[in-house]
């Protein structure tokens, strides 16, 4: 007796939930953000940079970090791609601090990152506004491949 070949996938009996949410995700993420959660993911990066002026600990020099990657790829996506000289800058006031912040203790920044990270603060809250949430989503998949592939801040750079 022949052996019965297989019909295509596994029966699921929760094939049609898993369809129904995963169009509802599709259409979701054809949408910009909500104000709302525009105003949440911004304010939380504003907070973040005013603790690393008042009171610098790691948390909040990572936290915004993330944010100048998350800018820096957005704009390399298309969404204000004209800024892309000023993130970099701002990324490097970033790192001048950490920098310092290996040879003497505090992670302070100097005027030119304040200004710096500034800009590009306002840049990443114009961003939100227009962006749809499947670029966020592409922008973090691209964040994390960057720091699984290595294309990380070097160890040990000499920057006055």
């Amino acid at each position: 007796m022949p052996k019965s070949k297989s019909r295509g996938k596994k029966y699921s009996p929760n094939r049609w939930i898993e369809c129904a949410v995963l169009a509802n995700e599709k259409r979701a993420d054809a949408k910009p953000l909500t104000q709302q959660r525009q105003n949440e993911i911004a304010l939380g990066h504003h907070l973040s940079f005013e603790a690393l002026m008042r009171c610098p600990d790691d948390a909040h020099w990572y936290d915004l970090c993330g944010n100048l990657n998350m800018c820096l790829v957005l704009a390399e996506m298309g969404h204000g791609s004209e800024y892309i000289d000023e993130i970099k800058a701002a990324m490097i006031g970033m790192m001048r601090a950490r920098y310092r912040a290996d040879r003497t203790g505090s992670l302070a920044l100097d005027a030119d990152a304040i200004k710096a990270i500034r800009t590009v603060l306002e840049l990443h809250d114009e961003q939100l506004r227009v962006v749809e949430r499947s670029d966020l989503r592409k922008a973090a998949r691209s964040i994390v491949a960057r720091v699984n592939s290595g294309d990380m801040y070097p160890e040990h750079l000499e920057v006055a």
